[in-house]
C-alpha cells in the first residue's frame, strides 16, 4: 500500500518504516491538514488509530496559526 500512495516510498522504507497512519485534521469540518505518524510494518491497527483521533483537535489552533503566518507571508 505505501509504493502505491507514496512517490517517496524509497526514503520511507529507508528509514524502516512499513506503517503509516495519515489522520486528517478538520476545521468546521473542512480538511486544514494532516498528522502523519510513521513505525515500522505492521505497528497500527485499528484500534491505534481510534486511540489517537483525539490528536486531530489538539493540532487546529496550531494548522490555523500556520495558515494565517503563511496567508500573512504571501500578502507581502
Amino acid at each position: 500500500m505505501i509504493i502505491k500512495f507514496f512517490y517517496d516510498y524509497d526514503i520511507i522504507f529507508s528509514l524502516d518504516c512499513g506503517s503509516i497512519i495519515n489522520l486528517i485534521v478538520k476545521f468546521n469540518n473542512c480538511p486544514i491538514g494532516t498528522i502523519n505518524i510513521l513505525d515500522k510494518e505492521n505497528k497500527y491497527n485499528k484500534n491505534d488509530v481510534k486511540k489517537i483521533r483525539f490528536l486531530g483537535v489538539l493540532m487546529v489552533p496550531f494548522f490555523l496559526q500556520h495558515q494565517t503566518l503563511m496567508t500573512k507571508k504571501k500578502g507581502k
